[in-house]
């Protein structure tokens, strides 16, 4: 492998690491922001929707900024 892709493999390392982390502190939180916030148990599942969501649309912007340029 070239230097340019072993520094693309570290930077996709970390950036895997953290995705990771952010599921799982969504996991966590959700019941104490739902009790918070007076949810339903139908309303924090909007909320991880919206994560979800959010998720893909900037997986589609990256593929997007990667043919822009």
């Amino acid at each position: 492998m070239t230097p340019a892709q072993w520094r693309l493999r570290a930077l996709l390392s970390v950036a895997t690491f953290f995705e990771g982390c952010d599921f799982l502190a969504l996991s966590q939180i959700l019941p104490s922001l739902s009790a918070e916030f007076g949810l339903q148990p139908s309303g924090s599942w909007w909320v991880g929707a919206i994560c979800n969501v959010g998720t893909l649309l900037s997986w589609g912007l990256v593929r997007l900024a990667d043919r822009v340029g």
